[in-house]
């Protein structure tokens, strides 16, 4: 799930953090992993920023982005050879937004768990969800962004979509009779 949220400055010197949009996805039938659909995400927010920032017409705008996914923060900011599916999407991303955009924020703090956990309309009526998380209302140096630590990095999830490559050569005859050419 994604949320978009506008940070403002009112003229009394107070911030107000209206939602500006929504977007879900229905997880796919087939499966996949929540690494995975969790970097479909990360595409999805890269992509609907533009539209977003010209539905507004909006000229000069800072995008900060937001994951509690460790792993796709991972791919997002290391140069190794990923998996095709991860690659290809990894580059859309690093081609849309600056991988220093991109911060790792702990799932309590993330408002876009309350409805992926199940709620009640009652829960989700809650101010957390409409006028965005208070921390983003404070001075920038309290917010809770920047480089993940190596230890909150489940290594065993990154590394499982490097990608996989084999070297192989086939030696055949010489299927071609020159001598029979004439």
């Amino acid at each position: 799930m994604l949320l978009w949220y506008c940070l403002r400055l009112e003229e009394e010197g107070s911030f107000k953090l209206p939602l500006l949009a929504v977007k879900s996805r229905i997880a796919p039938l087939r499966g996949g992993t929540i690494p995975r659909m969790e970097l479909l995400s990360a595409l999805v927010a890269a992509r609907q920023k533009n539209s977003i920032i010209e539905a507004l017409n909006w000229k000069k705008v800072k995008c900060y982005y937001w994951s509690d996914s460790t792993t796709v923060l991972a791919w997002i900011s290391r140069k190794e050879n990923w998996s095709v599916f991860v690659r290809n999407r990894v580059q859309e991303i690093r081609k849309l937004t600056s991988t220093l955009a991109w911060n790792d924020v702990v799932g309590e703090l993330n408002p876009t768990d309350l409805p992926s956990r199940g709620c009640t309309a009652t829960q989700l009526m809650t101010l957390r969800w409409w006028v965005g998380p208070k921390w983003l209302t404070e001075p920038l140096d309290f917010w809770h962004q920047g480089n993940i630590l190596s230890e909150d990095i489940n290594e065993d999830k990154v590394e499982k979509e490097k990608l996989k490559s084999t070297k192989s050569l086939a030696c055949t005859e010489n299927s071609i009779q020159c001598n029979r050419i004439k």
